[in-house]
């Protein structure tokens, strides 16, 4: 049997276990937002007999860090349809250092229709800074094409909540079921709360 006083420490090292616990697990994930840092080519491994070729800069906004605006160009040889699949193969970094290859593994057929449907701001924000039409869409014929300031800022409705990290996303379009590569890129991100919720 417990003392009165013994039950009132009891009772407060309970609640503050509970509360370092329930802390612990909002630092973990939550309500997030995306942080872009870079892209750059895929290694030689995994790019096409014909790589798509881009050039991609980057510069932070001077008001928020956390936002960034991309101007570049790439250059296509084929023609983007709605027909190519997309395989996203994302490593998160280790708390112990070094990537943690495949943490995440998504396969996505009819790229144009599935990007527009899950993330459709960053989809009008892409046709716009493409096309100077956000309501563009697919298919593009093969040629250059041009990017200019276009800002990260948007959510991911269709994912509402995500772990916080770093993150390195391997993308590369692929057709006939996921057999042939025709463009491959790595991007570079960092996952974090998101404020003013």
């Amino acid at each position: 049997m417990l003392r009165r006083g013994s039950e009132l420490v009891v009772v407060l090292i309970v609640t503050l276990w509970n509360q370092s616990f329930q802390k612990s697990i909002h630092n973990t994930a939550g309500p997030f937002r995306v942080i872009p840092r870079y892209v750059t080519h895929c290694p030689p491994a995994l790019q096409p007999a014909q790589p798509l070729d881009f050039y991609v800069r980057q510069t932070r906004d001077r008001h928020d860090p956390d936002l960034w605006y991309y101007s570049g160009n790439f250059t296509t040889l084929f023609t983007w349809t709605n027909d190519h699949d997309v395989d996203i193969n994302v490593a998160s970094w280790s708390s112990r250092g070094g990537w943690k290859e495949n943490a995440y593994i998504f396969r996505v057929k009819h790229y144009c229709s599935a990007f527009k449907t899950y993330v459709p701001q960053a989809w009008r924000k892409i046709m716009l800074a493409i096309h100077g039409d956000a309501n563009a869409d697919c298919p593009w014929p093969p040629g250059v094409y041009h990017v200019r300031n276009m800002s990260t800022d948007f959510r991911i409705g269709a994912l509402p909540a995500f772990y916080y990290g770093k993150w390195r996303a391997t993308l590369r379009l692929m057709e006939n079921n996921y057999q042939d590569t025709l463009g491959c890129f790595v991007a570079y991100a960092d996952t974090v709360p998101r404020g003013g919720l």
